[in-house]
Formats: C-alpha cells, structure tokens, sequence
C-alpha cells in the first residue's frame, strides 16, 4: 500500500491511497466522504502506478464529487434537500413522534439525535410504496417474477437487479423527479430480462419507459447531473463513492 498526493485542477491536492487486494477483479477508484480522501484498490497482478494512472484519468470525477459534498445538503432540521424537482424544507416537531409531508415541509418529531434515521427511514417507506407497483407491473409486462424489492441505504448505486430477480434501490431516488424514479424502475426490471447493458437491454428498456428513449435520456442525465447531490446525503459524515454507474 503506498499513499499519494493528487494534485487536481485548481491546485487542490487530494490524499490517495493505491492497495491491492486479494479479490479485486478490476481497478476500482473512490471518494470517502468523511476524510476527503481517494483510494484506488486494484487486483495483485497489476502494478501500482496503474492504479495512480487511473486515477489521474479520473480527476474531473474527483473534482465534481467534491464540489458536490462542499455543497451537500445537510440532513438536520431547517436544511432544504431536493425533492421531486423541487425542493423539501426539513423541521423537527419535537412535540411530535410523527414523520409528514405538508406545504413543501417534511415534519419529523422524535429526538433530535434521530432526525436524519427517521428521514431516511421515511423516505425508505415512501420510496417502496412509489416504486414497488412500478417495478411489478414492468416486470408483468415482461413476463418475468420479481423475488424480492429492497430498499437499502445505497451509497453508490441507484439500483441494482441480481441474477435470482431481487431489485434494489437506493431510498434517495425517492427524491428524484417522477419520470426519472419511472426510469430508474423500467432500466431495473429490464435487466431481468437482459443482464448487461447491450442493444437488446436498452430497447427493453426503452420499451418499458411510457416516453422510451426520451425518458430515458433525461432519467440519465439528471441521475448524473443534479442527482449527484442526492447521492452525497449521508445520515453521518462517513461513507463514499465509486466511480461508475
């Protein structure tokens, strides 16, 4: 293992860590969000300074992941956090053991100190109960079973779809706008048809999305645009990212 310095554009310098790793089946770069520091692990047969190499290559990817998290929005109360193409102001009712939504507010009581849990934990619920009859019908559409939807505090996929037919996805796409939350569900369920990214994944894809490939253009853009700051809300100051979809 051997620590760096990267020097990015600005005159920024970021800490970077290059390690192998005894599993690694590919060069994997990412951010860690509480020390703002990289690290690259790559497999034992490829040298370090491949690992140094990638990273240069990804420097724009640094660049933008760090100005999304100086400027992430900070789950506590009074903060605003996007939501569906809008924006969500965050008050804590501590006369209150409920979560709502009124007038462009999300209400939470409890204890202060499980503000951010309990806002996550509402979005998790909302997100089910918004992309479960989605993913269903795509998926009855298809042809195909859906063993099992999973809402999970993801860091750094909006969904995924395993080879045995259980779907997840990441309780922040439930702040998304509603066709890319729609998009997001069609490009899930279609790789229970087609698990890879090729001609024949995408027309199902786009088949699956009520305004097809438009939707779909617009799904991506926003998820790796604006959605970028979604992606950065941390219940805690820890966590990363990865490179990559």
């Amino acid at each position: 293992m051997e620590t760096r310095e990267l020097c990015l554009d600005g005159g920024r310098r970021l800490s970077l860590t290059l390690r192998h790793h005894p599993r690694a089946r590919r060069v994997k770069l990412s951010l860690d969000h509480r020390s703002r520091s990289a690290r690259v692990t790559l497999p034992q047969s490829l040298p370090l300074e491949m690992g140094l190499r990638f990273a240069e290559q990804h420097k724009d990817w640094l660049s933008a992941r760090l100005a999304d998290l100086d400027q992430q929005p900070a789950i506590q109360p009074g903060a605003s956090i996007p939501f569906d193409g809008g924006t969500l102001l965050l008050l804590h009712e501590p006369h209150s053991r409920s979560v709502w939504l009124e007038d462009g507010s999300l209400h939470v009581g409890g204890a202060p100190e499980f503000f951010a849990r309990r806002v996550m934990d509402f979005f998790a619920d909302w997100t089910r109960k918004d992309l479960s009859p989605r993913v269903l019908a795509k998926a009855e559409r298809l042809g195909k079973r859906v063993k099992r939807i999973s809402i999970r505090d993801q860091k750094t996929r909006w969904g995924s779809c395993s080879a045995r037919g259980s779907l997840s996805f990441s309780w922040r796409i439930g702040l998304a706008p509603e066709p890319v939350r729609d998009y997001l569900a069609a490009h899930e369920v279609a790789h229970l048809a087609e698990m890879n990214h090729g001609p024949r994944f995408w027309a199902t894809c786009d088949g699956l999305c009520p305004g097809g490939r438009a939707q779909r253009d617009a799904g991506e853009a926003w998820l790796k645009g604006p959605g970028r700051a979604v992606m950065a809300l941390a219940l805690e100051p820890g966590g990363e990212q990865e490179a990559g979809r």
